[in-house]
């Protein structure tokens, strides 16, 4: 059974009387039930010594596995059967179908919710002609809910306990948020000049948790915490992400032919140690529209070459850079004790940022009203200090490590064309590749 409702307001206001102070907002909201989703057949594909033979009464078997009185059938002759006239005369040879299939399917119930919020506000302020102040924060929330109810198989009152409850909790909430300051003017009739910096943050939270009976239900069909004979579980899961940059870029254009941009940037992350988790990196691209240089045969409509230079970092993934341990206990004379382990997979505190560098060259051109034209480009792009688990001697107190370690080179030339080889009133056809 699925359930789900949408609601989405989007908008843009003044804010001043001359227009120069402006609000966007955009709010999309989800909500989605879902009731007993539907559950793996595996056991039906894989389990070969479980399998219904030939001359099983499958439907009867469906229709029979949960009793009267709600509870799993099973033979007959059990000593923990409250009404042996509805069990199965012989041992079933597919009885795991009806243990991890059947009654899952027709016994237990799943409650599932999620939820979504995306929502962002995006204010701007043109202070002067052609300086211009910009923001935007902006939030993406998930929150999943999920209980799951497995009824009670046998009375309680033959003295034993059965059935169980769970209910787990998953939430991601993303929060983004950035300035921009604009700046755009023609310096001549031909000498274009833009430029703009700014500030970024990025903050991701994820926070799981669940917790289940243990023991059976001494209350039968009683889906609660509390009903559980022994100690409830419970586990959590929870991590954080931080990244916030400062950046710029200028962009110089001359005649509607020449062009030209550099970037530099600066960003800080919380996933690798100080110093290494600040780092700067730069671009710069370059082009020239021949056709608007030169004069060019009718059949050109456009040609252009272009050049560029980049660096990128990037940093691992939240915690990879960081010495973890997981929490033990273990008993002696009735007494607990707590202790934490490392565990073999050993996180690395002086990692770095793995660095990205990559030159393209290219030219592309448009020709006969735009029916044929191409792309070609050579690229070489070097990774270096790429970030890899590697194996490490147990001496080393683990099996495995993250280092600084890997470096790829991957180069080559690209080509593509398209033309329309057929084009009127009714028809158009295109060709690419």
């Amino acid at each position: 059974h699925l359930g789900k409702h949408n609601f989405a307001l989007s908008g843009s206001q003044n804010l001043s009387a001359n227009g120069a102070l402006k609000l966007g907002y955009s709010i999309n909201y989800m909500n989605q039930n879902v009731k007993n989703r539907p559950y793996r057949i595996s056991r039906l594909t894989n389990n070969f010594s479980g399998m219904f033979g030939a001359f099983d009464d499958v439907a009867y078997v469906r229709e029979h596995t949960v009793t009267a009185a709600g509870y799993q059938n099973r033979n007959y002759t059990s000593s923990t059967h409250e009404n042996p006239a509805e069990g199965w005369a012989y041992g079933l040879s597919f009885g795991s179908i009806v243990d991890e299939y059947l009654w899952n399917i027709l016994a237990r119930t799943q409650l599932e919710n999620n939820q979504r919020l995306i929502a962002s506000v995006t204010p701007s302020w043109e202070i002067v002609k052609g300086l211009t102040l910009k923001g935007n924060i902006a939030t993406d929330y998930t929150g999943q809910k999920i209980e799951n109810m497995d009824p009670t198989k046998t009375s309680n009152a033959f003295g034993s306990y059965s059935g169980g409850y769970s209910v787990s909790n998953n939430t991601y909430t993303t929060i983004y948020g950035d300035a921009m300051l604009n700046y755009s003017t023609q310096i001549t009739d031909k000498f274009g000049l833009d430029a703009v910096v700014g500030y970024s943050a990025r903050n991701e939270q994820m926070l799981n948790s669940s917790a289940n009976t243990e023991g059976g239900l001494t209350v039968e069909n009683w889906f609660h915490l509390n009903a559980g004979a022994n100690t409830p579980k419970g586990n959590m899961g929870k991590s954080e992400f931080l990244k916030q940059a400062v950046f710029g870029t200028l962009s110089l254009s001359y005649g509607n032919w020449a062009f030209l941009e550099g970037t530099i940037r600066s960003e800080t992350v919380s996933s690798l140690k100080t110093p290494n988790n600040s780092y700067w990196y730069p671009s710069v691209n370059g082009s020239i529209v021949f056709s608007e240089l030169f004069d060019m045969p009718a059949a050109v409509d456009f040609f252009k070459g272009r050049l560029s230079y980049g660096v990128v970092g990037n940093a691992p993934a939240a915690y990879t850079a960081a010495m973890t341990y997981t929490q033990k206990s273990f008993t002696i004379d009735s007494q607990n004790y707590t202790y934490n382990k490392m565990e073999t997979g050993l996180n690395n505190d002086a990692l770095r940022p793995e660095t990205t560098y990559e030159f393209e060259a290219g030219l592309e051109g448009k020709f006969f009203k735009n029916r044929l034209g191409f792309d070609l480009s050579f690229y070489n792009k070097n990774i270096k200090d790429q970030i890899l688990q590697t194996t490490a001697p147990m001496s080393a107190g683990g099996s495995s490590i993250w280092m600084n370690v890997g470096e790829l080179n991957n180069k080559g030339v690209e080509f593509n064309a398209y033309a329309t080889v057929v084009e009127n009133r009714d028809w158009r056809v295109d060709i690419s590749g």
